[in-house]
């Protein structure tokens, strides 16, 4: 007899969240792809809502009509065209907007008046500074709106001239900069950072070298800011006091702040040659844990009050929810926790209402939420990889977990299984985002996951202790010692695994869009696996689009020549119509700047060249030959 029953057969159509997001991130393909006005898509809202109410009133006196199918199409329809709306007033620059004052000529340095809206982050040579605007001037300031990326340079070893003020999230400033657009791709492989910019809401940069262009006006304004920027505050705090290790703290910030500058470049190199850079993105898995957990303890400690049942049960979603909803806005607010705490907060409130909801509903509110909040989030790396995952969890694990043999659903041979397909799964459902973006899938985290999932779970929990115990000697120590313990045994998984597996991974960049949908296809046949009929229909349709991307990736031989751009230098990639690839000169490289590779070693992954016929290299001076 199983261990436990099979699961239901997929049905999208008694799941309307789903049907509602997937037409709400079409209309916002569609008014980025084509750029409607906003009256021609309210134009087609009026005139979906005028036929349906027409068909429906022809249609009042017969038995059997359409009706429904017409009011289902109507709605999605209009849903598709409130995305397309959305997007379109993302894309529409209000008057003062401090875009329209980036690129003039000649321009002067704009005094910008402007709160903290994140968390500084270090990097290489600068400190990355987001600002909100609110007005621009010196003696008649003027209202303004707006986010600026500001980059603080930092000075160079033993200079000690520049010293900037020390900002927090929410403080007031005044930065005297002169502003640029968002930069643009340099060359074909580079990645297109202003693109990326832009989709945060991010439409001006600015670059300051001196540290009096820099002014502290004032602390956070906010209770919300406040609060935020002091539990950050603590945590790091608590965390260097109880924590020896550097490397361990990086890793304990990162997990409970989403803050990874303090993370070591070989460290952060490793996680990505083995699959396990989810591990250090705040994500599902930091939300079970800092928000059912706290659930859970919640239960006892308030049904000792004397409670009836149905008001613990609120009183504790309501105090869990709060405490999450601080977490959101303490790690930043990423796509994954804002994802992880909607379909926490469902399950929370399904638990208080005496409910039970469904995942997949959920997943699909979590997209109009993240949809309407911020529509470009369709295009980012995080929102297609966290929700290609648990789209993958949701739909193929429970498939593939009725499937296994008996014997191996119980105990350690059933957690170790479950284990595996719950990578497996996660893998096969951020694959398509993957090879799209990097070129490249990591295996090594099927197996690396078995130990790094535990260990990432005790280190967090142990992270929490040691902050909210912290002030308590013996207890801060004692959390501190098992979340550096753990974290360095984390950041040795990691090394080991790069060192021993991670050159086994799937490689080639996925570029064709039949051939992307065919993936996608193939992944919902394996989820439609008890509908035979919808899943012979899908794979038949996969089958379709990989043999049309196999008919039009023909393409006639020819010699391409790309003049890469590497600043001061040169260096230019002749590719033959046999295939064959010729690399004159390498560009520049200094202590400072690699342009192999930051420049041609990317290039050349990125269009499938694994092997030079010829290096040719002009003369030796250092910009030709680095």
């Amino acid at each position: 007899m199983p261990l436990r029953p099979p699961p239901p057969p997929l049905r999208l159509s008694s799941r309307p969240l789903v049907g509602a997001a997937a037409a709400l991130a079409v209309g916002v393909v569609a008014q980025r792809a084509v750029g409607t006005s906003p009256l021609a898509w309210l134009a087609v809202v009026g005139a979906v809502v005028l036929s349906v109410t027409l068909y429906g009133v022809a249609t009042r006196r017969r038995l059997v009509t359409l009706r429904r199918l017409a009011v289902t199409g109507g709605a999605l329809l209009a849903v598709a065209a409130l995305g397309a709306l959305r997007q379109g007033a993302w894309e529409t620059l209000p008057p003062d907007h401090v875009a329209h004052l980036a690129g003039e000529p000649d321009a002067d340095p704009v005094a910008l008046w402007a709160t903290v809206a994140e968390t500084p982050s270090a990097r290489r040579r600068s400190v990355k500074l987001a600002l909100d605007v609110d007005s621009v001037g010196t003696e008649h300031r003027a209202p303004a709106s707006g986010r600026v990326l500001v980059s603080l340079g930092l000075p160079w070893e033993g200079d000690a001239s520049i010293v900037y003020p020390a900002l927090r999230l929410g403080d007031r400033v005044r930065v005297d900069a002169v502003l640029e657009p968002p930069p643009t791709p340099r060359n074909p492989a580079d990645f297109d950072y202003g693109a990326y910019l832009r989709g945060q809401g991010i439409w001006a940069t600015a670059f300051v070298r001196e540290a009096e262009a820099v002014t502290f006006v004032g602390p956070a304004d906010g209770l919300l800011d406040r609060v935020a920027a002091a539990v950050q505050r603590h945590v790091r705090t608590q965390t260097a006091r109880h924590v020896a290790s550097p490397d361990a703290q990086g890793v304990l910030l990162a997990l409970l702040l989403g803050d990874r500058s303090a993370v070591g470049q070989g460290a952060l190199d490793a996680f990505r040659e083995t699959g396990l850079m989810h591990l250090l993105a705040v994500s599902g898995l930091h939300v079970l844990l800092v928000g059912m957990g706290l659930f859970a303890l919640l239960k006892p400690v308030l049904g000792r009050l004397g409670w009836r049942r149905r008001t613990v049960d609120v009183s504790r979603a309501a105090v869990t929810l709060a405490i999450l909803g601080l977490y959101v806005l303490v790690t930043g607010g990423s796509v994954s926790v804002v994802r992880a705490f909607v379909m926490a907060a469902v399950w929370v409130g399904g638990v208080a209402m005496q409910r039970k909801p469904d995942a997949l509903n959920s997943l699909g509110l979590a997209t109009i939420v993240l949809l309407l909040m911020r529509p470009t989030a369709l295009w980012d790396v995080g929102f297609q990889l966290s929700f290609g995952a648990v789209a993958a969890l949701v739909t193929v694990l429970p498939v593939l977990e009725a499937r296994l043999p008996h014997r191996m659903r119980a105990g350690a041979a059933g957690w170790a299984a479950d284990s595996v397909l719950v990578s497996l799964v996660a893998t096969l459902g951020t694959a398509p985002a993957l090879l799209v973006h990097f070129g490249r899938v990591a295996l090594a985290g099927l197996v690396l996951n078995l130990p790094a999932i535990p260990l990432t779970a005790v280190t967090l929990g142990a992270g929490i202790g040691t902050s909210a115990l912290g002030g308590v000697p013996l207890a801060g120590r004692a959390f501190g010692a098992v979340a550096g313990l753990s974290a360095e045994l984390l950041l040795w998984t990691s090394r080991a695994g790069a060192d021993a597996l991670g050159g086994v991974a799937i490689d080639g960049f996925l570029d064709r869009p039949p051939t992307i949908a065919a993936l996608v296809l193939a992944l919902a046949a394996l989820a439609l696996a008890r509908r035979p009929t919808a899943r012979l229909r899908t794979a038949t349709l996969a089958l379709a689009c990989l043999a049309l991307s196999a008919f039009t990736s023909a393409e006639a031989p020819a010699l391409d020549a790309v003049f890469l751009d590497v600043g001061q230098g040169d260096a230019t990639l002749l590719t033959t119509p046999d295939g064959s690839a010729v690399l004159v000169d390498a560009g520049v490289k200094t202590p400072y700047s690699d342009q192999g590779e930051r420049t041609v070693v990317p290039h050349l992954e990125r269009f499938g060249v694994d092997r030079l016929d010829a290096l040719v290299l002009t003369h030796a001076d250092a910009d030709h030959i680095g």
